[in-house]
């Protein structure tokens, strides 16, 4: 029997404190919803993810993946959202990605294999300050962001989510049609 790895605990403190220091927005941290702030912890976790030995992906809507080797099935999959609302706190939502890094990275350490892979997830836009609408990132990976959503306004800048996700690197097409990346 394979024992069961340890957290790389190291890691998600790295990872908090690398994204309070580059998201800080006295006095807490911003980081809005597919703009340049949660840009910034995406591209912090991914490059965290990949140091950490673990293979890092996105779907059409920007949703980061970081994936452990593991067996054959379908993929035990957790983490949480790294937007924040305007000065927000560093640990609301990331600390649920960088508990799922710490995991996925542990598991890729110790060299564990798993019965089935194990991914750290980081969606995008959960919180609704900046669009009307909840759990854009998780709802689009699962087919279930509404396409009239894409057409909603960012309340600071007016432009919709459609052409935010765009700036961002996703394909808000694929969430048009309603195209699934994950399947519940």
């Amino acid at each position: 029997m394979t024992p069961a790895p340890t957290p790389d605990l190291d890691l998600a403190e790295r990872f908090l404190a690398r994204l309070a220091a580059e998201t800080g927005d006295a006095p807490g941290v911003t980081r809005d919803a597919y703009g340049a702030g949660e840009q910034r912890a995406h591209a912090i976790a991914a490059e965290m993810a990949a140091a950490a030995g673990l293979l890092v992906s996105r779907d059409f809507a920007g949703n980061l993946y970081a994936a452990a080797p593991g067996g054959a099935g379908p993929a035990l999959v957790s983490g949480s959202h790294l937007d924040s609302v305007r000065h927000g706190g560093n640990y609301d939502g990331a600390a649920g990605f960088a508990a799922a890094l710490a995991v996925a990275a542990g598991i890729a350490r110790g060299g564990a294999k798993p019965g089935r892979p194990f991914v750290a997830m980081a969606t995008r836009a959960e919180e609704t300050v900046w669009f009307p609408v909840s759990f854009c990132g998780a709802r689009a990976a699962l087919g279930r962001l509404p396409a009239p959503a894409l057409d909603l306004p960012r309340s600071d800048t007016g432009q919709t989510l459609a052409a935010h996700m765009q700036s961002c690197g996703a394909d808000p097409e694929a969430i048009r049609v309603g195209r699934a990346h994950l399947d519940p």
